[in-house]
């Protein structure tokens, strides 16, 4: 072999190594443990309301488990529909994620056209929890209980106001009801978010709202505004007094809000399974039940988190349908 000969070989062997000190380094990024830095949950209301309160309060306890900051970005706007796109055009990483509510399921009934489709285009992680609504008045209304407040609302169709998040939000579907089975006429005011309609409830600019059990039943026990019923099955044990809606009088009247997570459906599976387990082991930490008593706590798992949306998309759709009060656009 001549020296120049020598030389070329020495070279190629030189390039080869590198080339295969590159790809060894390739594989290791590509296996690189997740998370590696901070996680960011989409939260899709403002602060200050119901759903960002139980983010806040719930999503360090996932950061716990998994080993890495996990941090709420509020993007209000468009009924939850602005935050369900930034995630579903977020790379499906596991470093976005998304926490929503029932507005996943209600919005493709009341848009003809999505940018995406709610149950192919994400992934189910875990339907964390769900609360009741405590239906509230301002002070300055005169009725003491449901009943009263129903005879006021006859008394003077349509004079009466409700606040909500927006349309098609839990506690517009549950005003919605309340009208259908009390018999009853009100006018509907929409907001950006819970922190919102509070004020102007408090303010006396609107007269009744459902508002997320959680934030409202301190405010009732204060006595800044008056609880009068609540959504659930059971009542509330920080207002013993307070009937649920059934109790009033309004058979079959019961609604939730739910608490899930979903990531954007490409993300790798070994992902998926890791914030599933963390998530469903904060949801069923009794540490994290106690902070938020007025909470039921499910951490379900993915499979039925992934039923539980086929099962209520089917069901607000025909609760939409009775009603009658809401139609695509």
């Amino acid at each position: 072999m001549t020296q120049t000969t020598r030389r070329a070989a020495i070279g190629l062997l030189g390039a080869g190594s590198a080339l295969a000190s590159f790809a060894i380094l390739r594989a290791a990024q590509a296996q690189e443990a997740y998370p590696s830095r901070p996680v960011r949950v989409i939260v899709p209301f403002v602060a200050g309301g119901g759903t960002d309160d139980f983010a806040r309060r719930f999503t360090p306890h996932i950061g716990g488990g998994i080993g890495e900051r996990v941090f709420v970005e509020n993007r209000a706007g468009g009924n939850t529909l602005l935050a369900t796109e930034i995630a579903v055009r977020a790379r499906p990483d596991g470093y976005t994620l998304l926490q929503q509510t029932n507005n996943f399921t209600v919005n493709p009934y009341l848009h003809e056209k999505l940018s995406f489709d709610t149950l192919r285009d994400f992934a189910p992680i875990s339907l964390v929890a769900r609360a009741p609504h405590l239906l509230v008045v301002n002070n300055d209304v005169p009725a003491r209980n449901v009943g009263e407040l129903i005879a006021l609302a006859k008394a003077r169709p349509g004079a009466l106001n409700f606040g909500t998040s927006g349309v098609g939000t839990t506690n517009h579907l549950a005003a919605e009801m309340f009208q259908k089975l009390a018999g009853i006429r009100l006018e509907h005011v929409p907001y950006r978010g819970a922190s919102e309609y509070t004020n102007d409830l408090l303010g006396g600019r609107i007269q009744m709202v459902f508002a997320g059990a959680a934030q409202a039943i301190p405010q009732a026990q204060a006595g800044t505004m008056r609880g009068l019923g609540i959504t659930g099955k059971l009542r509330a044990p920080d207002l013993p007094n307070v009937p649920t809606m059934e109790e009033a009088g309004l058979a079959g009247f019961e609604i939730y809000s739910w608490h899930g997570y979903l990531a954007p459906a490409a993300t790798p599976a070994p992902i998926l399974a890791k914030l599933e387990q963390e998530i469903r082991a904060a949801a069923l930490n009794p540490r994290v039940q106690a902070m938020i008593p007025t909470t039921e706590f499910l951490g379900s798992t993915a499979a039925e988190f992934a039923e539980f949306l086929r099962r209520d998309y089917a069901r607000v759709g025909e609760l939409l349908q009775n009603l009658g009060t809401v139609r695509n656009n």
